[in-house]
């Protein structure tokens, strides 16, 4: 910066004349002719306009001084600081203090700070796109980038983009790399082989054949890569390989090897194609006839469940008998026997009158009518079925029949005509209906000697009369047959 210099100089008290000053206006004019559009102020206050057609320069390179510019509101200004180096605007809270109508602001080198830590401001960035922005919210502490739909909002051309924490989106477009905490949803995962190490491990799962889901395990299904096990509670499908444990389902196809356990459901299959032992089955449900013929023992049963049948397709038969031959659920709690669909013998679940034995079934011995019917009795000794013995080495406390008169008097004999039985045909119901039968009714009979001479069976929880007993009627009238010719021998005498 050029320095204004004039020739003479005046002191205070000293008589200052007139050449002498006029040769200092012409240094002044010549110094301000030759600086053209300087001015050099020190110290003192210029009032009024002042118009700086050139370059305005505060203090050297080095040595700065500060700038400071006033605004109309008190407090207001920008002030450029030149001991912090540093461009200060303090304006007036929600108003613009710095305005680029035009032009371009280039930051050279350094750090562009909004706001200060603990105390930050907010920033907005406005595209060419109404309603699109980019928006620092420092009171929620949130970058948020507003675009147009099916647009880039955000192109990081190069470089990589570091979230210490969840990234959260509505959806990805292209390829992600990397590893992630947790991921809802990938196209591929890596896997890798796990062939001996001696551990659980559960199979995963998904609730849908497509579509996004959610990967599932459940703990009854697993598997030990070391023995090479698969566990799980059910299996629907083929199967290769051993099995150990129990399996509960139908079988369909070839059956090579020992089983041993439990064996619930259908087999089905050609003779010879069950090929094993099986050590215990408690429960088969069907096996189908082309199957039968291949077994050859069944071991012991502890239970074995059929279906109900009918007199004319009974579910248990024989070899040697037709298909409607054989035994069938006649009612609740009673077994029916039937002979070329017609019954041959029907229980009657009789107790007797002292528990040790009594009429268990009826046996049907004559189809030309249905009230012929022999019984066969349960005895303790002999087993389950057996016909009554009257041998003496089976009775014990024998006594001679007392009474038989008192008996023989409550006695009620009838005749009735017997009620159709199931799957009656019109020529058998002819036939019954003309067949006059006699007897007596259960029901009498076993109101007296405290039952001793009906048999009875079980029906809602109580003991009921179902029967006559046709051997102890007998001997009750032979009795009084017996009292009757004594009495007549004793008059005739």
């Amino acid at each position: 910066m050029a320095t204004l210099a004039v020739t003479n100089s005046f002191s205070s008290g000293s008589t200052i004349i007139a050449s002498q000053m006029n040769t200092n206006f012409d240094d002044i004019e010549s110094f301000v002719n030759s600086s053209p559009g300087v001015l050099q102020l020190t110290g003192g206050t210029v009032t009024g306009a002042v118009i700086i057609t050139q370059t305005l320069t505060v203090g050297v390179d080095g040595t700065g001084h500060d700038v400071k510019l006033f605004g109309d509101t008190s407090g207001d200004y920008l002030e450029w600081d030149a001991d912090t180096n540093k461009l200060i605007i303090e304006g007036t809270n929600g108003s613009t203090a710095l305005d680029v109508t035009d032009g371009n602001v280039v930051i050279g080198d350094g750090t562009l700070t909004v706001g200060s830590d603990g105390a930050g401001e907010d920033v907005t960035f406005y595209s060419d796109t109404a309603g699109d922005s980019f928006v620092w919210d420092s009171s929620a502490e949130k970058l948020t980038i507003t675009g147009t739909d099916g647009q880039t909002a955000l192109d990081v051309a190069d470089g990589n983009v570091t979230v210490a924490d969840t990234v959260t989106a509505g959806a990805f477009s292209g390829p992600l790399t990397g590893n992630a905490s947790t991921a809802t949803e990938a196209t591929n995962v890596t896997a890798v082989a796990n062939d001996s190490t001696d551990e659980t491990v559960y199979l995963t799962f998904v609730d849908g054949a497509t579509g996004t889901q959610g990967i599932e395990t459940d703990t009854g299904l697993s598997y030990n890569p070391s023995s090479g096990v698969l566990t799980t509670t059910q299996v629907t499908g083929n199967l290769t390989g051993n099995v150990t444990g129990n399996v509960t389902g139908n079988i369909t196809g070839n059956v090579t090897g020992n089983v041993t356990g439990n064996v619930t459901g259908n087999t089905s299959g050609s003779s010879g194609s069950c090929t094993g032992n099986a050590a215990t089955a408690t429960t088969a449900g069907t096996v189908t006839t082309a199957a039968q013929s291949a077994i050859t023992s069944v071991g012991t049963l502890t239970s074995l469940v059929i279906a109900d049948g009918s007199v004319g397709a009974p579910t248990l038969g024989f070899n040697g008998s037709t298909s409607d031959s054989g035994f069938y659920d006649h009612d609740t709690d009673q077994i029916g026997l039937s002979s070329g669909g017609l019954p041959a013998m029907i229980s009657t679940n009789g107790t007797g009158s002292t528990g040790a034995g009594g009429t268990i079934a009826t046996a049907y011995l004559a189809t030309a009518s249905l009230s012929d019917y022999s019984t066969v009795y349960r005895h303790d000794t002999l087993g389950t079925l057996a016909i009554s013995s009257s041998q003496r080495a089976h009775k014990e406390n024998i006594q001679s029949v007392s009474g038989s008169g008192t008996i023989i008097d409550a006695l009620e004999p009838v005749t009735f005509v017997a009620k159709a039985v199931s799957e009656e045909t019109a020529e058998e119901k002819v036939f019954r209906e003309q067949q006059i039968n006699y007897g007596f009714i259960a029901e009498d009979v076993g109101e007296l000697v405290d039952g001793n001479l009906a048999t009875f069976t079980v029906k809602d929880g109580s003991f009921v009369a179902a029967n006559w007993r046709e051997r102890d009627i007998i001997s009750v009238v032979v009795a009084e047959l017996k009292s009757v010719r004594q009495r007549l021998a004793t008059l005739e005498g």
